[in-house]
């Protein structure tokens, strides 16, 4: 007679998409950046990790008891969180090293002054609000540099702005005169959110795949039955 089989929820459907591999993940954040291709790579390790993981708790050993199986799987699912944390840390910390020097290379590139700076901010506190914002708006859509710079390397209020402006106008600015340095910091960005997802994917899976109190109990009570049922049968009870 074989051993008592334990009988754990099947978590295969289960799965999010942010722990699955489809080539879509690649389509989706391309494939010509090492740091993306790197997480990408980190992002399947944990996939097929918790690939074993399922597959294990599914399939065990016919020798091995209920007891033994859960406690390997146990060891297991703590082992692919740790491990799975670990990817996601390493593929994060490329990408955030990558934002950080974009942010600074468009901080210093917009908060450059220009010499006429002190002029142009004066114009700009002479102007009413509504007549200072629109004005600074088109100097951003027209790519004047000399008074983005003036607004941008400056605090806000000096130019008659608040300093709830300066975002709205910093973030304009760089698209318009740094688009692809934005495209860029922008995929790199989706990126760490998506790793983001995977690590937080993968700690609430590895705590569901992992044996329960309830589950143990239940396990423990079915392998005590089968061993009364083998010394039943064999005439030693």
């Amino acid at each position: 007679m074989k051993a008592a089989q334990p009988a754990l929820p099947d978590l295969s459907k289960e799965i999010p998409a942010a722990l699955q591999v489809p080539e879509s993940w690649a389509e989706s954040f391309g494939d010509d950046d090492p740091d993306i291709n790197y997480a990408l790579g980190k992002q399947k390790r944990v996939s097929e990790a918790f690939e074993g993981l399922l597959s294990m708790r599914s399939n065990r050993n016919p020798h091995s008891t209920a007891a033994a199986h859960l406690q390997e799987i146990d060891r297991h699912a703590k082992r692919v969180a740790e491990q799975s944390q670990k990817h996601v840390t390493e593929a994060r910390g490329k990408l955030s090293e990558r934002i950080v020097a974009l942010d600074s290379k468009l901080t210093d590139e917009l908060g450059k002054d220009d010499p006429h700076g002190p002029e142009t901010r004066q114009a700009l506190r002479e102007m009413d609000a509504a007549q200072r914002t629109a004005y600074v708006r088109e100097a951003i859509s027209s790519g004047n540099r000399r008074v983005i710079s003036a607004v941008l390397s400056a605090p806000a209020v000096v130019s008659g702005l608040q300093d709830k402006d300066l975002p709205a106008f910093r973030a304009y600015a760089a698209k318009q005169l740094f688009p692809s340095v934005v495209a860029e910091r922008e995929r790199l960005e989706k990126a760490d959110t998506f790793l983001h997802e995977v690590g937080q994917h993968a700690l609430a899976l590895a705590s569901k795949a992992a044996p329960n109190d309830e589950q143990k109990k239940a396990f423990e009570a079915e392998q005590k039955q089968h061993e009364a049922n083998l010394l039943k049968l064999s005439g030693l009870d």
